[in-house]
């Protein structure tokens, strides 16, 4: 007798299925990587209010910009902390500048000692208020008291001539040192592409590609002795600077603050000689109140603004440090500077994490943010705890009452992989299709597990009636016909109630329901 269809193809079948599995797979890791939220997708589009808010951010805010402060951030000259936090901001000089630095002030020093060089007119100084090493009482002012040193985009070459930001340039924790047997350190830039320096100061980009057979290949090459590496030349560093960057790569770090603020340096420049409101301290303070100063008059905040880079990942700059991911630099500087960072979050659900623990509480002071970009950040790494929770409750419950009705762990095992595949492959399509995951899309691969789950369990139970019914022959094809309508009735009535949903006026529900 001839075999069935599924008899004769069950093989090619599964081929076919664990084949596209780890596509399936990194489409989901990179469509998690790569959440985004906006504030601003919440607001109908043809309200008067969001055409408002529009023109106002057209006018009035060019800059993305991030409010910090904590408890105690007074900015008073026996403020370390806060000394400190803004003196973080300023990177550290090349060699190569610093030597043009100390040869022209070895020859500022020899002509007041030879008259031979006292025509010599000297070239000025770059970035004279890019220093490192600085004597920090040179910053307080002489009428307020407080620290006033602040950030400007004038006192640093510009973002776009820094090689660090012209690739989205970062050093990660794992940073696969040596990993060709040439001693070179690797960074990472924009989508995700490698960079590696080598010891002589040459920065190349990774030709190898990041696909996802790339390590396969990488592996084939490490065996046949292969030690070249395919780059690019991308920027020769020099002699100098070359050994410097080698030496500490995060140093090859993109700038992700473009100027610094705060309210001490706000009020010493209108208070200094000169100034708006000259010596007049109290009614500066008031003018501020509200903005850089706490009603206590004391109470400031540090406001920096952020670069194209910093835009770019906004968790990496100010991310709490979750599921793997590192912390915030901006948290990290906080962290350096003696304030705490916020606590991570748990991602047990809550009814359960009550009976956990307590977990310790960050010793104060404790960094608190604003301002829209640490909004963004927020809703991301909230969608991704919902995330998580989500898929570990639906895991515990599908499992639990997929055990509980077939009382067989094949039966369970395939139940579950059909569902957990199907969530998987849903989130994956998004980041194969070019689009996005925001907060609302990450409930998503629950819907979709539970749907994938009732239909095999639907199927299954087609399955047994026919076997008992009519034997093992044929069982396959006769459960998938009495079960392929059911499933994609219910299937299709779930796709009309989402799709119903396109028609709400906020962007990310509209989205969601497509």
């Amino acid at each position: 007798m001839k075999n069935t269809f599924f008899a004769r193809n069950a093989l090619r079948i599964l081929m076919i299925v664990f084949f596209l599995t780890p596509f399936a797979l990194r489409g989901a890791r990179l469509a998690v990587q790569g959440i985004k939220n906006d504030v601003k997708d919440w607001l109908p589009s043809d309200f008067q209010e969001t055409a408002e808010l529009d023109w106002f951010r057209e006018h009035f805010l060019g800059e993305q910009f991030v409010a910090v402060s904590w408890e105690g951030c007074e900015g008073t000259a026996d403020d370390e902390i806060f000394k400190t936090f803004v003196d973080k901001f300023f990177p550290e000089i090349p060699p190569s500048l610093q030597n043009k630095r100390d040869y022209f002030a070895e020859l500022i020093s020899d002509e007041a000692n030879d008259t031979e060089l006292s025509s010599l007119e000297l070239p000025p100084e770059l970035y004279p208020r890019w220093q490192t090493n600085v004597v920090r009482s040179d910053f307080v002012s002489p009428v307020t008291g407080l620290y006033a040193r602040q950030l400007h985009p004038s006192d640093l070459p510009p973002e776009e001539e820094f090689v660090g930001n012209q690739y989205g340039l970062f050093h990660p924790e794992d940073d696969h040192h040596d990993w060709a047997e040439q001693d070179e350190k690797w960074l990472m830039g924009f989508e995700d592409k490698w960079y590696f320096i080598t010891p002589d100061g040459k920065l190349y980009e990774w030709s190898g590609g990041n696909s996802i057979l790339q390590p396969i290949f990488s592996l084939l090459d490490k065996f046949q002795n292969k030690h070249d590496i395919p780059g690019t030349l991308v920027k020769d560093l020099g002699p100098v600077d070359g050994p410097w960057y080698y030496a500490n790569p995060e140093r090859l770090n993109a700038r992700l603050f473009k100027s610094v603020v705060t309210g001490p340096g706000i009020l010493s420049n209108l208070t200094a000689a000169g100034g708006s409101l000259e010596g007049d301290i109290e009614t500066a303070k008031k003018r501020l109140s509200g903005y850089l100063f706490g009603p206590n008059g004391k109470q400031t905040c540090v406001v920096v603004t952020l670069t194209e880079a910093a835009k770019a990942d906004l968790r990496r700059t100010l991310g709490r440090g979750m599921l793997g991911k590192p912390r915030g630099v901006l948290v990290t500087l906080a962290e350096e500077s003696g304030i705490s960072g916020p606590a991570k979050p748990s991602l047990i659900p809550p009814f359960i994490d009550r009976f956990l623990p307590d977990k310790p509480v960050p010793d104060p002071p404790v960094i608190k943010m604003g301002g829209p970009s640490v909004d963004n950040v927020a809703i991301d790494e909230e969608g991704q705890i919902t995330l998580v929770r989500l898929v570990g409750l639906s895991v515990l419950v599908g499992l639990g009452l997929s055990w509980l009705s077939f009382r067989s762990v094949k039966v369970t095992i395939m139940v579950f992989f059909v569902g957990g595949l199907s969530a998987v492959t849903s989130v994956s399509l998004i980041y194969w299709s070019h689009s996005s995951i925001d907060a609302v899309m990450m409930s998503m691969p629950s819907l979709v597990y539970v749907l994938g789950l009732s239909g095999a369990v639907h199927i299954v139970n087609y399955y047994r009636e026919t076997v008992e019914e009519q034997g093992m022959k044929g069982a396959t094809e006769r459960a998938i016909k009495l079960g392929w309508k059911p499933c994609t009735l219910a299937a299709f009535t779930t796709a009309l109630g989402l799709i119903s949903l396109y028609s709400s006026e906020i962007f990310p529900i509209k989205r969601f329901g497509l």
